[in-house]
């Protein structure tokens, strides 16, 4: 068997970059013959160059990547995409709807969402589950030398991450640096998303940040306790269940790409949010699931106190993963889909 794979960039700091290089990684090891590439380079490409780089549009071809950079291709084309909300952009929806024979997400709630909003495609709309890389996240044990109790959030991606939920439920389960001093809450954020944080006051010793760009968070995931992840909304949610591989608490919003074959099963559900519309203005109609404060603190508390309990759950998450979500998981079952849909 061999396929093309389109991505728009192949970054490892970038989530469709991660994931696409993972599920051909994946696929390579069983024996999959894949032609990798970008849109960039065939976009202006003559036919007569493209055969020249050993293009073959006879072969299925998979375009991963958001909605609005697909390209239309010769031969069967495949997208796999997702949405971070309920709804997807009026153009995503056209053209999946012109170019795709089918369409694949990472789970059930963006199946109902790209249906809902007119992505049909005769019923091939699939649900392929995302995975995790165990060799890239070991299992770690709990760490135990004198240090503060150490929280990780991600701050980036504006608000979706639910960076301000974390920074408030901080001090109403800790209080200020007086009443708790031995505990920490670090924000991983990229460069270009930064200015967002300056609305922010870290005058508290208790609070940092980490800029930069990272091909791996394993060597982030070390050096913390837990993962606080209040996501608005997910396609998938890769950070959260690679830490959980590292064997760390993750305390993750109960919705979405998250919610994916049941985050209790490798991660401290948050059941409590109320829904809003997003932020994402090209997605008419689309709302989110803002966790509570009072839900995320109480979780953090619960981390804090009872630490034994914690890295017990995150040991047996990281388990569940391992045996549940990886990305050797994604490969057969995408491998199983094409020779089903020849």
């Amino acid at each position: 068997m061999n396929i093309n794979w389109l991505a728009y960039k192949f970054l490892p700091f970038d989530g469709y970059g991660r994931y696409g290089m993972s599920i051909i990684r994946a696929l390579v090891q069983k024996g999959i013959g894949v032609r990798p590439g970008t849109t960039d380079e065939l976009i202006d490409m003559p036919d007569w160059m493209q055969m020249l780089a050993g293009w073959n549009w006879t072969n299925l071809t998979i375009q991963c990547l958001p909605g609005h950079c697909l390209i239309s291709r010769p031969g069967r084309q495949w997208i796999w995409t997702m949405t971070e909300d309920s709804s997807v952009p009026k153009q995503w929806v056209e053209m999946i709807n012109s170019n795709a024979a089918a369409l694949i997400v990472p789970c059930e709630h963006n199946k109902l969402a790209f249906e809902e909003q007119g992505v049909k495609l005769n019923g091939n709309v699939y649900v392929v589950p995302g995975g995790c890389d165990p060799l890239e996240f070991p299992l770690q044990d709990r760490l135990t030398f004198d240090r503060p109790y150490t929280f990780l959030a991600l701050a980036d991606r504006v608000y979706r991450k639910g960076t301000d939920v974390v920074f408030s439920a901080f001090y109403k389960a800790f209080g200020d640096a007086k009443q708790t001093p031995d505990v920490r809450l670090v924000f991983k954020g990229r460069p270009a998303f930064m200015s967002f944080m300056s609305t922010f006051h870290f005058t508290d010793p208790r609070l940092s940040m980490w800029v930069s760009e990272e091909g791996s968070m394993a060597d982030i995931f070390a050096n913390i306790d837990c993962f606080v992840f209040p996501s608005f909304g997910e396609g998938w949610g890769l950070p959260p269940r690679e830490a959980a591989l590292m064997g760390k608490p993750v305390i993750a919003t109960n919705y979405s790409g998250l919610a994916e074959g049941g985050l209790e099963n490798w991660a401290i559900p948050i059941n409590d949010y109320i829904m809003r519309e997003s932020a994402l203005t090209d997605h008419p109609g689309g709302m989110w699931a803002v966790p509570s404060v009072d839900a995320v603190a109480e979780q953090m508390r619960w981390c804090y106190e009872n630490r034994d309990k914690a890295h017990e759950k995150g040991v047996a998450g990281a388990a569940w993963l391992r045996a549940n979500q990886t990305w050797d998981h994604v490969a057969d079952r995408l491998i199983r889909l094409i020779q089903e849909r020849p």
